[in-house]
């Protein structure tokens, strides 16, 4: 006579079995042939158009190559700066860097000292201030001066 356990584990390897064998055997059949709007050719596909309508959303059209602010003192020294709407989109040749908010107040806490960023268009640059400071509970004070920092100019 069989006990228990053994009759769940024989039933637990039967189940498993059965799972596999239309995991591995019957669903890829289910959907083998392509979608009617897409090509069974490959060389239809144009791999690096859709990464860079990718790129193009994700960056609200800015690229390095439309960026309308080269960078200046920047390391590394290729920086290029997109502006669209209220943002600004930082570049190099090869990668995107990062983006932040244009005429907004960000407050960044680091371990020991907390700092005010501002990014700024003004004309032909575009211009960080900041200041060090503490961070009270309604409001922020600044410790010392503010600093401007023209870290892009306008390209030609």
């Amino acid at each position: 006579m069989r006990s228990r356990e053994g009759e769940n584990t024989f039933l637990k390897i039967c189940l498993l079995g059965f799972v596999s064998f239309l995991l591995i055997g019957v669903f890829p059949k289910f959907n083998s042939s392509p979608p009617k709007n897409i090509s069974n050719n490959q060389s239809n596909i144009d791999f690096d158009d859709i990464g860079n309508q990718y790129k193009q959303q994700m960056y609200s059209g800015c690229s390095y190559e439309n960026a309308q602010f080269t960078g200046i003192n920047t390391y590394p020294p290729n920086y290029r700066y997109c502006i669209t709407g209220e943002r600004w989109f930082s570049f190099t040749e090869t990668d995107f860097i990062n983006s932040r908010k244009l005429n907004q107040r960000v407050k960044t806490t680091y371990s020991y000292t907390t700092e005010l960023n501002e990014y700024r268009v003004e004309g032909n640059e575009l211009v960080l201030y900041s200041c060090k400071g503490f961070d009270g509970e309604d409001e922020f004070d600044c410790i010392g001066r503010v600093e401007r920092n023209v870290f892009a100019i306008r390209r030609k």
